[in-house]
């Protein structure tokens, strides 16, 4: 089968993925054995895990919706208690339910994950367990700048894993994959998640922090007791993918102290910016003194020129009542010289007469 980097296989990927993915193989049948005879696997791929299962329970039902893999896993993984099949799994249809169904690596790549989750559910009995798995996306495709899988439809943060969970299930508890000195499998604390701290080596780890999400659920109680499992150790897969989610904290701290200088470049241009106001504050503040000073001296000027108007005013219509007195006493004189002229032109002309 070509490897196109959508489903492990075996011999065609370094030796810490196929151990990433096989490791939750070992940890479903350890935590399984005391509860199950019949299981299914969904999505099961090339087949590596579920032939892996097959040495611990009585018979392994193992589907992929992939043909191609399928007849793959037929040819390399056979077992005497293990059917392989073509098969959807959010349509699935069984003619006897399952004690439980494991699906490691599944759910990121559907869409309609609540008819797979329905489907799931279907063929479980009542009190069946079902295991899942599914990479962490903060240290994942956040992990890289611009990553995308295109073979992922949806990738989870842990919070949103959880609720989609019990959304189907009563009971759900969240164990965490990493790489300590070999790819170790712990149980978190119930949840909230968030509070499971665990420490290794003077190293925290949260099930935030972690490459795997694992998730057990059942409409059961399910057992308190511990079922953490660690693997051989290995090289540096899932290291890396921290390495990675480290690189780009470190690119994104690069941002900011890079943004801070800006800033700080900015607030240099922004305090020269805010001096040049203070002058200009200053300058404006002393014409406007200088203004105020010449508006109250016009005012002063013309208060006077208004007192000198109304002197002159008053000037004036003294002179015109003169004019109109005087005016009165030509009118006067006029009639009496009138009346002076006419008593001349009368005593000329008795004179003139006497003289005859």
């Amino acid at each position: 089968m070509e490897f196109t980097g959508e489903r492990v296989i075996k011999g065609m990927v370094t030796d810490d993925l196929y151990n990433e993915h096989i490791t939750r193989y070992l940890f479903a049948a350890q935590y399984l054995k005391p509860y199950t005879r019949h299981l299914l696997d969904a999505g099961c791929g090339s087949g590596y895990g579920s032939f892996e299962l097959s040495k611990s329970f009585e018979s392994i039902t193992a589907i992929d919706i992939s043909k191609e893999a399928i007849e793959y896993a037929v040819h390399r993984y056979p077992a005497p208690n293990l059917t392989y099949a073509v098969g959807d799994c959010k349509h699935m249809s069984f003619e006897h339910k399952f004690d439980a169904v494991t699906s490691f690596e599944v759910i990121e790549h559907l869409d309609e994950v609540e008819k797979y989750l329905t489907s799931v559910k279907n063929a479980l009995v009542p009190s069946g367990i079902f295991i899942v798995s599914t990479p962490n996306k903060k240290l994942y495709s956040d992990a890289l700048e611009n990553y995308e899988n295109p073979y992922h439809v949806k990738e989870y943060y842990l919070q949103e894993f959880v609720e989609i969970l019990r959304g189907h299930f009563n009971y759900v508890q969240i164990f965490a994959q990493d790489l300590l000195k070999g790819i170790y499998i712990r149980q978190t604390t119930s949840i909230p998640v968030s509070t499971g701290v665990f420490f290794l080596d003077d190293h925290v780890y949260t099930p935030e922090s972690s490459s795997f999400f694992i998730a057990i659920c059942s409409d059961r109680a399910l057992p308190e007791e511990q079922h953490d499992i660690i693997f051989p150790l290995t090289h540096n897969n899932i290291i890396a993918e921290k390495d990675k989610y480290i690189d780009a904290l470190k690119k994104e701290v690069d941002k900011r102290d890079s943004s801070i200088v800006d800033i700080l470049r900015n607030q240099d241009e922004i305090n020269n910016w805010i001096e040049d106001l203070k002058n200009n504050v200053v300058e404006r503040d002393l014409i406007i003194e200088r203004c105020m000073r010449e508006n109250k001296q016009l005012s002063i000027d013309l208060t006077s020129s208004i007192q000198e108007t109304n002197r002159r005013d008053e000037i004036m219509q003294h002179l015109v009542n003169e004019i109109t007195e005087l005016k009165k006493w030509v009118e006067i004189l006029q009639h009496e010289v009138s009346i002076r002229d006419e008593s001349v032109v009368a005593l000329q002309h008795e004179i003139k007469e006497l003289r005859k």
